[in-house]
């Protein structure tokens, strides 16, 4: 982000000296009316890093969650696919992100995993925990979805006349994230309770469920067009900063856990995108380029008094990459 921040500093600055056109303008530098990008595309899912642990205080809890993404290689096989659209005039940009990406892993566990599933069967019984025991094979499949949606508002462009613009931008969003997932970790041979009376846990087992949240968002970003000829061929880099510091009831966020009442929330994102825009005819240009986002989650889970005193952990860091392509009309 600081490197983007002073290359655009710099831009700025060097065309401020040697511009002889008006130095900003007011909203995006285009013509009234609508402009209307769609694209597609496919990547990958990168350096997947965070885990989950409960606590009572600064003591591990006995019989509490714990699990390592890494440690798990969640992040070892992943792809993505991306589709989105947008539309633009002189002050605002409406956009659309969806972002669906597959994980796989399987492995021998290192030490007892315990996780919070939403179904392992045993005996009759539907148990909501699966202890994935030290030096158990297993296998997981997972698929996360991401749509985002974007409100952008652009109040002036600066060198509105010249080869090369920026403009910046203030951002509202709301990001809508689920994931649903089958663990496979043999047949359950026992039940486990040490910690919890009232949570037992499979050990071993074949487990589903499904995760979801909303996450609302704000952020400010901008872009850098530079202008190729005469014949309406452009270079665009884009890039906004993402984030949200939430303190509050956990539903809020659109998560069902019945332990737990408050969450202590804090997420960035940054994404980032260069393309080329090449004119096909008058009415239809082709965008083709790169796009990188780097997100970053933490989350503190504090327990509703009926379910004892305890905290538990999350947090979860990954990048997205990959090529994207499309029309702008």
């Amino acid at each position: 982000m600081r490197t983007l921040l002073n290359a655009v500093c710099l831009s700025v600055s060097f065309l401020a000296v040697q511009a002889q056109e008006s130095l900003v303008g007011a909203g995006r530098a285009i013509p009234p009316g609508f402009v209307y990008e769609v694209y597609g595309g496919l990547g990958s899912m990168d350096s997947l890093e965070g885990g989950v642990q409960e606590r009572r205080g600064n003591d591990i809890l006995s019989g509490g969650l714990t699990a390592d993404l890494d440690e798990l290689g969640l992040g070892d096989d992943t792809s993505t696919l991306f589709l989105g659209a947008q539309a633009y005039n002189k002050w605002v940009t409406f956009l659309v992100d969806y972002r669906s990406t597959s994980l796989d892993a399987s492995g021998t566990a290192d030490q007892d995993i315990r996780l919070d599933v939403d179904s392992v069967s045993f005996r009759g019984l539907n148990l909501d925990y699966l202890l994935i025991p030290a030096n158990t094979d297993y296998d997981i499949e997972a698929d996360a979805t991401m749509l985002g949606l974007g409100l952008r508002v652009t109040p002036f462009t600066f060198f509105p006349e010249g080869r090369v613009r920026f403009t910046p931008w203030f951002h509202l969003g709301l990001q809508l994230i689920s994931t649903d997932y089958d663990i496979d970790a043999g047949a359950t041979v026992s039940l486990d309770a040490v910690g919890f009376p009232d949570r037992i846990y499979a050990e071993q087992g074949q487990a589903s469920g499904s995760e979801e949240a909303g996450i609302p968002e704000y952020g400010i970003g901008g872009e850098v067009r530079i202008l190729l000829g005469d014949k309406g061929a452009e270079i665009v880099g884009q890039a906004t900063y993402k984030l949200l510091d939430f303190q509050g009831a956990i539903d809020s966020l659109g998560v069902d856990r019945d332990e737990f009442e408050d969450i202590d929330f804090d997420y960035t994102a940054l994404e980032a995108n260069i393309f080329l825009v090449y004119p096909l005819n008058d009415s239809v240009d082709l965008l083709a380029g790169v796009y990188i986002e780097q997100v970053d989650i933490d989350a503190t889970l504090e327990s509703d008094d009926s379910f004892g005193e305890f905290d538990r952990d999350a947090d979860i860091s990954y990048t997205i990459y990959g090529i994207r392509a499309g029309f702008r009309f």
